[in-house]
């Protein structure tokens, strides 16, 4: 598999020129799929493994902030970018504080930047991917381990009471002898 097919980049923006200034600078990086509103964008999101976002701030219909919050709800690990040309800080430190954007850019954006930042997010994606699984992986292990303790420990008891059983068996057998035996060697003093 190619790194092309695991590397999902979703653009979202109103203004079609935007889209293929960003669709140009991607193209041979990631696979690009591109929306004008957040309605087409959840459409491509719901069909698509999406890792990294990028979002307009301003758009007609929701604010890339509103569509980046409810975007994290039901795809948490993908990682958002907010876009803007404006100087909306406020909305924007707002919802990077709020955990719903990983960077913003700002319009125009140097080209350079905007591909380090966005390499920087898969990286993130990947990262968090590989954490999980390592997390899982150790829950495995330790389930695992805990279980084997577990029949290991039963084993052992086990044995113990079969030791314990075949210790008394000996002492019975033995000590019934061992009177007897005492007994005659009393008996012959006598």
């Amino acid at each position: 598999m190619n790194e092309l097919e695991n590397r999902n980049l979703l653009v979202l923006d109103d203004e079609e020129e935007i889209l293929k200034a960003l669709r140009r600078q991607f193209r041979k990086s990631y696979q690009i799929f591109d929306a004008s509103t957040p309605k087409d964008a959840y459409i491509i999101m719901r069909e698509n493994p999406i890792q990294v976002i990028i979002s307009d701030q301003r758009m007609p219909e929701m604010n890339g902030t509103e569509f980046l919050s409810s975007v994290k709800s039901e795809f948490p690990d993908a990682i958002r970018l907010i876009l803007t040309g404006y100087a909306d800080i406020k909305a924007v430190i707002d919802a990077i504080n709020a955990g719903n954007v990983f960077r913003y850019v700002t319009k125009p954006w140097d080209p350079v930047e905007l591909d380090t930042i966005v390499n920087e997010a898969f990286e993130k994606y990947e990262l968090t991917i590989r954490n999980r699984k390592l997390v899982e992986d150790l829950k495995t292990a330790n389930e695992l381990l805990e279980q084997r303790v577990k029949e290991r420990t039963e084993e052992l008891l086990k044995l113990n009471t079969t030791k314990d059983k075949f210790f008394a068996h000996v002492v019975f057998c033995v000590t019934p002898h061992k009177i007897r035996r005492n007994s005659n060697v009393t008996f012959f003093k006598l």
